[in-house]
C-alpha cells in the first residue's frame, strides 16, 4: 500500500528482482509472478528480469518478445514520473539498453552488444547517487564481459578500472 501512495517507493519492490538478476538466478526469475499492473516500474523490471534469464538459457525468441514489451512499457511511462531519486524512463531505458546489449551478444552481434553496453554506462553516469543505489545493476560489468568477449581486454581493463571510482 506503501508503494501505492508513494510510486517513489517502487525502487524497493524491484530489488528481488534486480538481486535474482544480478545473481544468475535464471530459474527463479521465471517463477516470480507478474507483479500488479499499478506498479510500472516493477512490471517492467519484470520484463527485464525474465528476458535476461531467457537470454542466459538461449531461448532468444523468449528474450526479443520480452525486450519488446518492456520498450512499450518505456515509451507508455510518464516522463514526470520518479523512481526512488531518478526518473523512471531513465532507469527503465538503462534496463532496456542492458537487456538489448544482452540478447546482441546471444546472437553473436558482438558491435550491436557494446553499443547497447556502452549505452547504458552513459544513461547509468547520469543517475543521481544514492544509497543504496536505484540502479543497483553495474551497467560497466556487462560491457567490460562484452569486451572481453570480443578479445579486447585492455579496452575491458580501462571500463572496470573506471568503475571501481564509481560512485566517488
Amino acid at each position: 500500500d506503501n508503494v501505492r501512495k508513494e510510486p517513489s517507493f517502487e525502487v524497493y519492490t524491484a530489488a528481488p528482482l534486480q538481486t535474482l538478476v544480478r545473481f544468475g538466478r535464471w530459474v527463479d526469475i521465471l517463477h516470480e509472478p507478474i507483479p500488479d499492473k499499478t506498479l510500472v516500474f516493477t512490471q517492467a523490471i519484470w520484463r527485464f528480469a525474465r528476458g535476461m534469464s531467457h537470454a542466459a538459457t538461449g531461448r532468444l525468441g523468449a528474450a526479443a518478445a520480452e525486450l519488446k514489451t518492456l520498450q512499450q512499457q518505456l515509451k507508455a511511462t510518464r516522463k514526470d514520473q520518479i523512481t526512488g531519486v531518478n526518473a523512471t524512463r531513465t532507469l527503465l531505458h538503462l534496463s532496456e539498453r542492458l537487456l538489448a546489449g544482452e540478447l546482441a551478444s546471444k546472437r553473436g552481434d558482438t558491435g550491436k552488444a557494446v553499443a547497447a553496453f556502452k549505452e547504458a554506462v552513459g544513461l547509468e553516469d547520469r543517475l543521481h547517487d544514492t544509497e543504496p543505489p536505484d540502479w543497483p545493476l553495474p551497467a560497466r560489468h556487462l560491457l567490460g564481459a562484452m569486451l572481453l568477449t570480443d578479445n579486447k581486454p585492455a579496452e575491458a581493463e580501462i571500463v572496470y578500472q573506471d568503475d571501481l571510482t564509481r560512485p566517488p
